[in-house]
């Protein structure tokens, strides 16, 4: 009993920990464009756009959709933060309390990098998709007491992004294989949840991602080592990552439900790696995501399991530590800070042409009105993703420039660059505003803001 209650402090501590250690980095953390796309989105689209724009950025739209009633009830952009503290500070509680892993293993994990910055600090649907796949495990004792309520689960998940759709299928092939007389019930609503989230990704006419296959073969040892290294890329990272999927696998050779859903998500996820956009941290720290929830719902509790696991999140745990430093010291992106000062000196009712779309769509939400973006020569604020904003991407800095001109011809505007305007003078410009700010993770994102001489 004594054990039990030291336990429970133990869990408690490390959890307020936590959560003060992601609410302190939240506030210091300055969002970037891939922040403001789901807000600007659920904030300006109409109906039809809104899951348009699904395809044609090919993620489903639970989260956009949760966004929605924050966005458009003139709520601050910074309560998508808040709410993503309260999801984190869920995953890490049922980490904590609900984990079948040593206790040792259990606050380690919620002290990773993608627990504690990647998938806490950075607001994305990752956060979400964690804690419904999470919340899946802890529930997967009682999947056949409750199929409805465990096909809710898993449905939701495959409407989280692209990579848990790959998750929650394999966890619906599972829960078939089993055979069990109580699952179809269950099957039917993730089936429903699987055909949604499809219908959302798949692309439409005008997508610029529509029939498109890439070739990048090293992106699958790129994602291993990211997923159980990042931050600290070395020489043997990759293998090192390797082993400990290969010693988890072993440990689940006799439990063929969490290995089918270890290897076949693998699989998918290999599949979308290569072939389409292997992304950054953020995509590559599913690799570790199935391997918890796979150790997770097994009923093997290998320590040499455990161990492999847990020396990997020990050097996580270092990354996570760097790379809050520099988020302490320095800007994730500029946006905030150029935003502060249009704000601050009260240019915020001018209009604003902007170049390149995708980076200075990150100073949209703090900005009352649209950007009229030079590449692409329309008035938006999320970005579309489809083959007219591909082709506004491309047009030179020079013939932006000359676009704005042209549409604002004999009126006030102001033109927030990405880039430094060589002789601003020379081009009828002054500039008002740069960057202070060292931007230490997007530095494409430090900006220039002239004004009309």
């Amino acid at each position: 009993m004594k054990d039990e209650g030291r336990s429970r402090v133990l869990r408690l501590i490390a959890l307020a920990v936590y959560v003060a250690a992601i609410i302190l980095l939240e506030l210091h953390h300055e969002p970037w464009r891939d922040e403001a796309d789901p807000w600007l989105l659920a904030r300006d689209a109409d109906f039809f756009t809104f899951f348009h724009r699904m395809g044609l950025s090919g993620t489903p739209g639970l989260w956009h959709s949760i966004l929605v009633p924050f966005a458009r009830s003139g709520m601050p952009y910074g309560s998508q933060a808040v709410l993503q503290v309260l999801l984190a500070s869920c995953t890490a509680a049922l980490i904590l309390w609900k984990a079948p892993f040593p206790i040792w293993l259990r606050i380690i994990t919620i002290y990773s990098y993608y627990f504690s910055y990647e998938y806490s600090v950075v607001v994305r649907s990752y956060a979400l998709g964690v804690l419904l796949l999470f919340s899946i495990a802890a529930m997967y004792p009682r999947r056949f007491e409750k199929p409805l309520a465990f096909g809710i689960l898993v449905a939701l998940l495959a409407n989280t992004n692209t990579h848990s759709l790959i998750i929650a299928a394999m966890i619906g092939a599972g829960f078939l294989l089993e055979g069990h007389r109580r699952a179809l019930g269950g099957a039917a609503i993730m089936l429903i949840g699987g055909v949604a989230a499809a219908a959302q990704v798949y692309p439409p006419p005008d997508s610029i991602s529509r029939g498109v296959l890439l070739y990048t073969p090293q992106a699958v040892p790129i994602a291993i080592s990211a997923a159980f290294f990042p931050t600290f890329p070395f020489a043997g990272a990759a293998i090192a990552g390797v082993v400990v999927i290969a010693v988890v696998a072993w440990s689940l050779r006799n439990d063929r439900v969490p290995l089918l859903v270890m290897c076949g998500a693998y699989a998918g996820l290999a599949f979308l790696y290569i072939y389409k956009w292997i992304g950054g941290f953020r995509h590559a720290g599913f690799v570790l995501l199935v391997i918890l929830y796979a150790l997770w719902i097994s009923s093997s509790r290998s320590l040499a399991a455990y161990v492999a696991l847990g020396l990997t999140l020990i050097v996580s745990i270092a990354g996570a530590a760097r790379v809050a430093q520099l988020d302490w010291n320095y800007a994730f992106s500029g946006a905030k800070e150029m935003a502060a000062f249009i704000r601050g000196e009260h240019l915020e009712s001018l209009p604003i042409a902007a170049h390149s779309e995708t980076t200075t769509s990150a100073v949209c939400p703090w900005i009352p009105h649209p950007f009229w973006y030079a590449g692409s020569q329309r008035e938006g604020t999320f970005n579309m993703w489809d083959q007219r904003f591909e082709r506004g991407l491309e047009v030179p800095y020079p013939q932006a420039v000359e676009n704005a001109k042209r549409h604002f011809a004999g009126r006030d505007y102001l033109l927030l660059l990405n880039v430094e305007m060589p002789n601003p003078a020379a081009n009828g410009f002054r500039l008002l505003y740069t960057n202070h700010q060292f931007v230490f993770a997007h530095p494409d994102e430090r900006f220039w803001l002239y004004r009309q001489r």
